[in-house]
């Protein structure tokens, strides 16, 4: 029986733990374990020690096993710890670049949707304004026709990237609504009163506006233009 297998055996049997016995003999818990793990030897001392501790002779702990082979152990043990470490820092150091990649990915993204919702802003306010003094003319025009679509284009957009990113939500069906109107036959049943009413709500209210629109703010151009689908339709 090796060194290791006596020593575990005389300390259950008496019901101590590593560390009662480091103290009782006056080492440390990590030698004890050590020796017991077959990792290590105790000195000459160590074992008289352990030899008065239990009433046995110092003979009977001595080890079966070469001071080579535990010495091997030992060197199999910390070269398996530092690749263990080893492996541990390369995963850390890509969890690092993976977080920085990320970070940078997320930035760049956040700046992407910076500039779309900064552009379609500019293109849903140049369609806005036009469109209010093409509505004020109450003509259908070219103009008129270009500016339908990319209102409603820009809304859509802007609906999608955050909620219509300005807070607006009621703009997108608005604009949708409008853009019913693209066609001569339908404009033409407009009264120039409606057309008004349009270009006046067009004039005063942007693509941020505060307070944000509602549906009450819309409705009335949307029953408006739903009138007037329906009155084309039943005439055709």
């Amino acid at each position: 029986m090796e060194l290791r297998e006596k020593l575990r055996k005389l300390r259950t049997g008496r019901g101590l733990s590593q560390q009662e016995l480091a103290d009782g003999i006056f080492v440390s818990r990590s030698a004890v374990a050590k020796w017991e793990n077959g990792l290590g030897l105790p000195s000459d001392a160590s074992r008289e020690a352990l030899a008065e501790f239990f009433g046995v002779p110092a003979a009977d702990l001595r080890t079966e096993e070469p001071e080579a082979v535990i010495l091997e152990k030992n060197r199999k043990l910390r070269r398996r710890t530092v690749s263990a470490s080893t492996v541990t820092a390369i995963l850390l150091l890509v969890l690092v670049c993976l977080n920085s990649w990320q970070s940078r990915q997320s930035a760049r993204l956040r700046e992407s949707m910076g500039q779309m919702d900064l552009r379609m802003e500019r293109e849903f306010e140049g369609a806005r304004v036009l469109l209010s003094g093409e509505f004020r003319e109450a003509a259908y025009t070219p103009l008129l026709a270009r500016e339908l679509e990319q209102l409603q284009t820009a809304a859509l957009y802007g609906y999608y990237f955050d909620g219509f990113s300005g807070g607006d939500a009621q703009w997108c069906p608005l604009s949708q609504a409008l853009g019913e109107l693209n066609d001569p036959a339908i404009f033409a049943l407009l009264t120039e009163e409606d057309c008004g009413t349009i270009a006046d709500f067009l004039e005063s209210h942007s693509y941020r506006n505060d307070p944000e629109l509602t549906k009450s703010d819309v409705a009335p151009i949307l029953d408006r233009v739903e009138a007037v689908l329906a009155e084309y339709h039943s005439a055709g």
